[in-house]
């Protein structure tokens, strides 16, 4: 998981450039969808499996390099909205556990409201 100091070289990362004055929840939700869709473009055209991948340099820096900031503006959105990433993980998987129990979706990518 991600440790307090990461959370907090990540803060004072935005904090010493004044940045956190442009990141409004909805330009924060933008910048998410943005930078997930730049994810995204690694796999466009592409069937590589897992191994492939983890063998292309080149792709999985760019990929590293997106996930770091998709990561980056969800921790400044839960910040902004005084979420605490904890319990909404917690909280996330909890419910999954209550939509997707083991005896009716184990080996099955079907969603629950087809189970």
């Amino acid at each position: 998981m991600i440790t307090k100091e990461t959370l907090n070289r990540i803060y004072s990362f935005r904090e010493s450039r004044d940045w956190s004055k442009f990141h409004t929840p909805k330009d924060l939700s933008v910048a998410i969808s943005i930078e997930s869709a730049e994810l995204l473009q690694y796999f466009l055209w592409n069937n590589k499996n897992s191994d492939d991948i983890k063998s292309d340099f080149k792709i999985l820096e760019g990929i590293h390099e997106e996930i770091a900031d998709i990561l980056i503006y969800l921790i400044y959105l839960a910040k902004e909205l005084d979420l605490d990433m904890d319990t909404i993980l917690c909280d996330k998987v909890e419910k999954n556990s209550d939509k997707y129990p083991v005896s009716k979706c184990k080996g099955s990518c079907k969603k629950y409201t087809e189970l």
